[in-house]
């Protein structure tokens, strides 16, 4: 279920990886990424990991820190992170895959 647009908290890069993006964590970074927040079952969330590539290595899913109204201390959600180098990587000015 979808549940609205989002925006994590300064401290994360996204890089255009040809296809793709690929989001890092980057504590020195003030960038924001956007996004989408979604509601998904267990089994769900079991086919978004094998479609990211969870089991190979590309993506590890995290726990992120996200902007009001997605900011609730009680509310946990979760993003995939890249895990590969981004060396050499353009930056997503702006944290906005669709532009």
């Amino acid at each position: 279920m979808y549940l609205g647009e989002a925006r994590t908290v300064p401290g994360f890069r996204l890089f255009d990886l040809g296809n793709y993006p690929g989001m890092i964590a980057n504590s020195s970074a003030t960038d924001q990424v956007a996004g989408e927040v979604w509601s998904l079952d267990a089994d769900g969330l079991a086919r978004l990991d094998r479609l990211e590539g969870t089991d190979e290595g590309l993506y590890r899913r995290e726990i992120v820190a996200l902007m009001p109204p997605f900011s609730e201390p009680d509310r946990i959600v979760q993003t995939y992170l890249y895990l590969r180098s981004v060396e050499g990587r353009a930056v997503i000015a702006g944290g906005v895959w669709r532009e």
